[in-house]
């Protein structure tokens, strides 16, 4: 039957009293509901009387129905509208445009994405990215870790500290993955990070990821320009100048560059943004990063001798390689 209460359409569903459900009687029937698809500007609410069955064993147990999972208070058509929206949405929005309580949302959520994760085929990957995200500065983190690979994201937990890698070794070994093989991580050269995966993964190598040396570097380059700019104050303004790569500059600031290059009064900010290039070299090599650095290192020694702000920046790069390394570039630093 249908029925049209308070701008809400209620749906009753029967089945057929003489059937039998997988070869067994019908023991007793128990009411339930479910909320639907909106029809219209009207909520939906689907009600039926669902039979139980005994079992041989003398059990009683509710017949599934082919419109919802089991347990759930939803059918299958307004979880995926529900699902569809909060793809798009926060969840409170989705829950407002709904009218359901954002609570039950976010149980919903969770139930997808934890059979989503469970189901979740990863293969063997040999070659992991790890980094934290936030949606604004200051609020709760979360690390990703990403399969480098196949480009796509393994696996996600709240945190940012080297509790995280224990997690995610667990995860790992859930799906069968073999944790003690040789591992190759990159990761943005957090100290924790570093440590979980000491612990979490004896046998891994470590890569410092290139964003995030280069951000370094160039952080060196801009303390330099300022320390310089209190003397010099042709300096103020010209962050960009000597952040952004040659190839990058306008052909105005190509030339206003050149043209401080070509003075003595900027030595030490031009030293700092010449070690910046040279560094950025090592990644345009066909081999490792451990064996360009021989040539390079020579040349910072040269470059930022008298630099401190080159000099912090280098050290972190050593404090953060892994104590297992034997590339020689930690002895170099």
């Amino acid at each position: 039957g249908i029925e049209l209460k308070e701008e809400t359409l209620h749906l009753y569903i029967d089945f057929e009293r003489t059937g039998r459900y997988e070869g067994l009687a019908i023991h007793d029937t128990v009411d339930r509901e479910w909320r639907h698809a909106d029809f219209f500007q009207f909520r939906c609410i689907l009600h039926a009387k669902v039979p139980r069955v005994k079992g041989t064993d003398g059990s009683v147990k509710t017949v599934e129905v082919p419109w919802a999972r089991p347990g759930s208070g939803f059918t299958h058509l307004f979880e995926y509208q529900a699902i569809s929206l909060m793809r798009q949405m926060p969840v409170l929005a989705a829950a407002k445009r709904l009218r359901v309580h954002d609570t039950l949302l976010w149980r919903m959520l969770r139930r997808w994405v934890k059979g989503a994760h469970e189901a979740q085929e990863i293969g063997t990957p040999t070659r992991i990215g790890v980094d934290e995200t936030a949606a604004r500065r200051g609020h709760d983190y979360i690390t990703v870790f990403v399969d480098l690979d196949a480009r796509r994201v393994l696996y996600c937990c709240e945190g940012r500290s080297g509790v995280a890698l224990a997690q995610f070794r667990g995860f790992l070994e859930s799906k069968g993955v073999d944790v003690g093989a040789h591992f190759e991580f990159s990761y943005d050269m957090s100290p924790a990070f570093l440590s979980g995966i000491a612990e979490a993964f004896p046998n891994a190598r470590v890569t410092l990821d290139k964003f995030h040396l280069v951000a370094m570097l160039s952080k060196a380059v801009d303390d330099t320009r300022k320390e310089e700019a209190k003397r010099f104050k042709e300096l103020r303004g010209t962050r960009w100048l000597w952040l952004k790569n040659p190839g990058n500059l306008t052909h105005r600031q190509q030339e206003d560059l050149e043209s401080f290059l070509s003075e003595n009064d900027f030595s030490k900010t031009a030293q700092a943004y010449s070690f910046r290039l040279q560094f950025q070299e090592i990644f345009l090599a066909n081999h490792r990063i451990y064996d360009a650095w021989g040539g390079a290192s020579d040349t910072a020694n040269r470059l930022v001798t008298r630099r401190e702000d080159m000099w912090q920046a280098l050290g972190i790069i050593k404090t953060t390689l892994p104590p297992h390394d034997h590339s020689g570039l930690a002895a170099e630093l």
